[in-house]
């Protein structure tokens, strides 16, 4: 090529193409040209060197206007234009040609337009002038050729396929290039020759906005972008990309469409997932933090806010996150960057404060991210709140505790009776010896009265141990309390109070009478020595008051309290509360503890609350205390409701007819004969498929379907079964007695159309006289 002025040098070999390339201004000179271009017009090289030919010289008059208006465009816009045109030269001796041209038209500082034109010469195509003969045709045609096989071999490597449609609804194909076969499953010569049609290709719901969406960017003369679904030869379906724009014909009016169209579903499966993972991230129930290498925060989700009572703007880096749970300088976080630095993951249970200063207890793990080489490029932290998991396990180990104590007090309290009958047999006979007035007589007596004690303490322990069983009848619980507390009264000193408070009604229950008298006179002892003990003067002065009150208690959920938890059902609530010094948090996590006591060690021993607890347990009750440092305690024993006169009173008349469903026999059989005996009528099946078959012939019939959850089964599959139920018989009551560690609650409980929850073991009464609720309100129903 011949390099002319400065250092404009052309972009393509001398003998691939016609290639000018000039500048606007001054006089639109020349400042380089191929030696083929040079030949063609008969320019000669010092010509071009000298500046003394310029673009307009060898343009045709009637093309320089419009030369003239698109290098203007060009420098209007301030940015690239490539234009394609066919324009008239006048070459050697004043023969007139056709280039058919390409000219990237690039602005300049300054104002002016660079210009590089490669050109093709056509003029054999036109009905013009002839070419000079000087011009080697064959030359032009290979160059011709070179240049088309050049084009299809671009157009066949590329991913997707480019096309030349018409102005249609049917996107009717006049060219395809070879990446159609991988996109479609269709070749260019079935797409173009009328075997297939892309527009049927497109999907049904994607057409009309497409369609509406090209047919604006066409009417303004622009571009367009789209991005849709297509279903290919084999069915399957594709998301694709495509980018096109009209092309007018020489009138001007819009003759065709052409544009490229590439497969993306494997970017927009990319796309999904990542929308996907952010939501998951974003909405985790765990506190997330994402960082660099260095622990520079990218993310940080609102969980974190949300747990910690934070701002996210408070977590700079992962080393202010992991300190949001814990206080700064702990050695858990030292030994974070140990682990951390060697490529591991860091796991730890911190105690930490909320915003407000709530307690709580978070997990927090810290892993490094790495790439294929084992490079560590990111680390991602999280945080949940254990806060409830803690609680449980330490309510566990003390419940385990407790249980360990009892079975060492029971093993041992029966040979320690055997110890004991030999020392107090061996004092009577010792007694018996001795003269009236002898020193050794007082001493054995003293042994026999310790011996005696001792005695009473093996009592408490195998009643705490429950190795000692005491019938239990149906009692008034109101009436053994009001006995119990006059057993107390004469132990009360003057100086404190001691009232009684009930409500009506009778408070039957399934007791042990002797166990509940132990019980009041335990809790009404340690109020007592809350209050003073010792200290207690027996005067006139009021010291303290103890309140002993019974009252009903109706839990239709189960009930988070103090320090246990109550299930659902009727239960009668027995307090004991004082005035007393109260305790702190760490006296009360040992109250319940066997041979814990604060008295001296002759004056206590430590086994009067615990053996409330055993009592209570056994009966199958809960005990409760809530107490504040100064502020005195109040211990609350709820003990299951018993209602004698429920099965008589049901038992005469008829109350609906029942679908039980037990896949246990025995507890099959038990809940038939249980709800019988209530005048209840029962179909009982061991077959969840028989049952619902069923149902599902003659819902109208049933009035309850009650659905045990045996203890092996899945609590997906019970929901299932109760979401048939349902879905056959809408409003109809649904009872489910479900396993105590199944999770049972929630939306989906209410989506499976479940009434009621009751847990296992079961007890009786409230089993009943929940069915009879239930069906009652089904019964009322069908009357309206």
């Amino acid at each position: 090529m011949q390099r002319l002025a400065g250092d404009a040098v052309l972009p393509v070999s001398d003998d691939a193409l016609l290639v000018i390339q000039w500048r606007d201004a001054p006089g639109h000179r020349i400042d380089a040209a191929s030696p083929g271009a040079l030949s063609f017009l008969g320019i000669g090289a010092e010509a071009v060197e000298g500046e003394h030919v310029g673009v307009l010289d060898i343009l045709h008059p009637s093309d320089r206007e419009r030369f003239l208006d698109e290098i203007a465009t060009a420098r209007r816009r301030g940015r690239d234009r490539v234009r394609h045109a066919d324009h008239r030269v006048i070459g050697r001796g004043g023969l007139v040609a056709w280039w058919q041209t390409v000219t990237l038209l690039r602005p300049e500082p300054g104002g002016t337009v660079r210009c590089t034109s490669h050109a093709f010469d056509v003029t054999e195509d036109s009905d013009e002038r002839p070419v000079p003969p000087e011009t080697d045709k064959a030359d032009t045609r290979r160059d011709l050729h070179e240049s088309e096989r050049r084009l299809v071999t671009l157009l066949g490597n590329l991913s997707g396929m480019a096309y030349r449609r018409r102005v249609d609804d049917a996107w009717t194909m006049l060219f395809a290039s070879e990446g159609c076969r991988q996109l479609t499953g269709y070749g260019p010569e079935e797409l173009t020759g009328g075997a297939a049609g892309y527009g049927s290709l497109v999907h049904s719901e994607d057409r009309a906005r497409i369609a509406g969406a090209m047919r604006e960017a066409i009417a303004r003369h622009r571009r367009f972008t789209l991005t849709y679904r297509i279903l290919d030869r084999a069915g399957e379906l594709k998301h694709v990309w495509e980018q096109g724009v009209g092309v007018p014909g020489a009138d001007g009016a819009l003759e065709a469409v052409e544009g490229f169209i590439t497969d993306i579903t494997g970017l927009k499966t990319a796309e999904e997932s990542l929308h996907t993972l952010s939501l998951a991230v974003a909405q985790s129930p765990v506190a997330v933090v994402i960082t660099d290498a260095l622990g520079k925060t990218a993310y940080v989700n609102p969980r974190f806010t949300a747990m910690t009572g934070l701002d996210l703007t408070a977590v700079p880096d992962l080393e202010a996150f992991a300190l949001s749970f814990t206080e700064p300088g702990t050695d858990q976080f030292r030994a974070m960057w140990r682990v951390l630095s060697g490529g591991e993951t860091w796991y730890g249970e911190l105690p930490a404060r909320r915003g407000d200063g709530e307690f709580y207890w978070a997990s927090v793990t810290i892993a490094p991210v790495k790439d294929a080489l084992g490079r560590i490029t990111n680390f991602i932290g999280t945080a949940d709140d254990v806060t409830e998991r803690r609680q449980a396990e330490e309510q566990l180990r003390r419940a385990q505790k407790m249980q360990a104590v009892g079975v060492l007090a029971g093993g041992i309290a029966h040979d320690f009776n055997n110890i004991l009958t030999a020392i107090l047999g061996y004092s009577h006979l010792a007694l018996d010896s001795l003269p009236e007035g002898s020193e050794v007589r007082d001493d054995v007596a003293q042994v026999t009265i310790a011996a005696e004690r001792a005695k009473g303490l093996v009592q408490q322990l195998l009643t705490f141990s429950r190795k000692e069983k005491v019938g239990r009848e149906v009692v008034d619980l109101r009436a053994v309390v009001v006995e119990a507390l006059q057993l107390v009264q004469p132990t009360v000193p003057l100086d404190v109070t001691l009232r009684f408070l009930s409500d009506d009604g009778a408070m039957m229950v399934l007791a042990a009478p002797t166990q509940i008298h132990q019980v009041v006179v335990n809790l009404c002892k340690n109020a007592l020595d809350a209050i003073g003990g010792d200290d207690l003067r027996g005067g006139g002065d009021t010291m303290g008051e103890i309140v002993v009150s019974l009252s009903y208690a109706a839990v239709g959920a189960t009930k988070e309290l103090a320090r246990a938890r109550l299930n659902p059902g009727r239960y009668v609530c027995l307090t004991v509360a004082d005035t007393g010094a109260g305790m702190d948090p760490a006296m009360i996590d040992r109250i319940f503890e066997p041979f814990f006591t604060t008295k001296a060690v002759d004056k206590g021993t430590g086994l009067g609350l615990a053996a409330v607890h055993g009592i209570v347990a056994d009966h199958g009750g809960v005990i409760d205390v809530v107490s504040t440092a100064g502020q005195g305690a109040s211990f609350s024993v709820y003990l299951p409701l018993h209602d004698p006169n429920g099965p008589q009173r049901a038992a005469d008349r008829e109350r609906g007819r029942i679908l039980l469903i037990d896949d246990e026999r025995t507890m099959l059989s038990m809940a038939g004969r249980l709800l019988r005996s209530q005048g209840f009528q029962v179909v009982a099946s061991a077959s969840s498929r028989r049952a619902l078959a069923l149902f599902t012939i003659a819902p109208d019939r049933f009035d309850l379907v009650v659905l045990a959850q045996s203890p092996v089964a899945q609590v997906w599959k019970l929901l299932t079964l109760a979401r048939a139920f349902a879905a056959a018989a809408p409003g109809i009551p649904i009872l489910v007695c479900g396993d105590p560690d199944s999770d049972l609650e929630g939306a989906a409980i209410e989506a499976a159309g479940v009434t009621r929850i009751l847990r296992t073991p079961v007890v009786p009464d409230l089993f009943v006289t929940l069915a009879g609720q239930l069906v009652d309100e089904r019964l009322a129903q069908k009357r309206e």
